[in-house]
């Protein structure tokens, strides 16, 4: 009997397999983990709570069920509704604007999702802020502590979105993790009690990180983050667990109603946003976004200048704790615009040990490459935030002497304009 189940299984029609939301073409399924197994199917030209056969399948093992959401009349009551959410944040002005946006990523048809990083003083809430988000989809988790691989796989499998709490730092494996996480890909992991056998798991998941002082982003992490820095709570505004996840259980389905309708909106408009838009790094993000940002208050664009500012600033912050950068940029001031200069890899780091005086040093500074070939690995991550410095690295391959060279550019300041990140004013426009 059991060689004739499996046989059956073999033969029979795969499908794959979603956690509570399931982008499939242009509509969104949101699995609300009820025992009639309701879904909510979001498309553009609405919203509608479904019961019975639909063409997605979930995986619902330790799935709590979502509140049944309430219906706004309007995109003015969802819009006051996600106002009121956000009160009970220690969150400002652009903070809400940056939360709203990551919150409506949730639902997009083309799944990307930023790493939404919390940090601040202690005081300031970024635990219970944590907490909040992830519940919204997820109301059986709570923020956890995860320390390799294995522990964020298994997140990932039993999880929509993911909360790490109470990071001091973000290693390089973790940091790589987050980005596969973000844009999508696979982590590979040797299959138990074989010698060559392998599991692929393919992961794309919404991620909440928190920490009090967090050091600096990797470059390819900081283009993938959404950054809150927030203030400690002042003692007379604070109030009890109690209290806040009360007021939290009483606004939750109106919350989900209000993401689901602004949902339907940024699918109607998506293909007016994409026409001439520049974009910044998740360009799918921002343009899902950008389709419901005139009902944000919001001129067109704005979000996008907004997020442009945002990892422009996470990517000077990059480069100004970087040794090696500093010395690139040090090194790139001794030339003239438009000049050129052609390096091998030991020559360049004897170049940058030179003008930043520790030539002869036997103690370098922390971060600083110990050979060529530390060197060589570490100078790709900085080509993209060097730029900014008008300044150009690029590398190529010189096949009569069979090795690579480098090429450093000191960009003219025409260029250097075009090089850098658009700039937008915090005024009083916003909601």
């Amino acid at each position: 009997m059991r060689r004739f189940i499996t046989a059956r299984a073999l033969r029979a029609p795969m499908y794959p397999v979603y956690r509570r939301v399931a982008p499939v073409g242009d509509a969104v399924y949101v699995d609300l983990g009820t025992a009639d197994r309701d879904v909510v199917v979001i498309t553009p030209e609405g919203w509608e709570v479904r019961t019975g056969d639909i063409p997605v399948r979930f995986r619902r093992n330790a799935l709590s069920p979502l509140p049944m959401p309430e219906r706004p009349q309007g995109v003015e009551e969802a819009i006051r509704w996600l106002d009121e959410f956000s009160g009970l944040m220690p969150l400002q002005g652009v903070q809400r604007l940056l939360l709203t946006g990551w919150l409506l990523g949730l639902l997009n048809p083309i799944p990307q999702y930023p790493v939404l990083v919390l940090t601040g003083e202690k005081g300031a809430g970024k635990t219970t802020v944590a907490r909040a988000i992830v519940k919204l989809l997820e109301p059986h988790m709570d923020v956890m502590v995860i320390s390799n691989q294995d522990g964020l796989l298994a997140a990932a499998y039993n999880n929509y979105v993911i909360g790490l709490d109470n990071l001091s730092s973000i290693p390089k494996d973790l940091s790589d993790w987050l980005c596969v996480m973000s844009t999508g890909g696979q982590m590979v992991k040797r299959q138990l009690y074989t010698d060559s056998g392998q599991n692929a798991v393919e992961v794309r998941r919404p991620v909440v990180l928190t920490g009090i002082a967090l050091e600096v982003l990797r470059d390819d992490l900081a283009d993938r983050a959404v950054l809150l820095s927030l203030s400690r709570i002042a003692d007379e505004e604070r109030c009890t667990e109690r209290v806040l996840w009360s007021a939290y259980r009483g606004m939750h389905a109106r919350v989900l109603g209000a993401l689901f309708t602004l949902a339907v909106e940024a699918m109607r408009a998506r293909s007016e946003v994409e026409r001439g838009r520049s974009v910044p790094r998740l360009a799918d993000w921002v343009l899902f976004v950008e389709g419901a940002s005139p009902l944000l208050g919001l001129r067109r664009g704005e979000f996008a200048e907004e997020v442009f500012r945002m990892q422009g600033l996470l990517s000077q912050e990059v480069m100004d704790l970087d040794p090696v950068a500093n010395a690139l940029v040090m090194l790139a001031e001794e030339m003239v615009p438009g000049e050129r200069r052609v390096y091998i890899t030991q020559e360049l780091l004897a170049c940058l040990e030179e003008v930043v005086g520790i030539r002869d040093a036997r103690v370098k500074p922390m971060g600083w490459p110990k050979s060529a070939t530390a060197l060589a690995r570490h100078l790709p991550r900085l080509q993209s935030g060097l730029r900014v410095y008008g300044v150009r690295l690029g590398k190529t391959y010189a096949a009569h002497e069979k090795r690579t060279v480098w090429v450093l550019e000191r960009v003219v300041k025409a260029d250097a304009a075009e090089l850098t990140p658009p700039r937008v004013s915090h005024g009083e426009n916003r909601r």
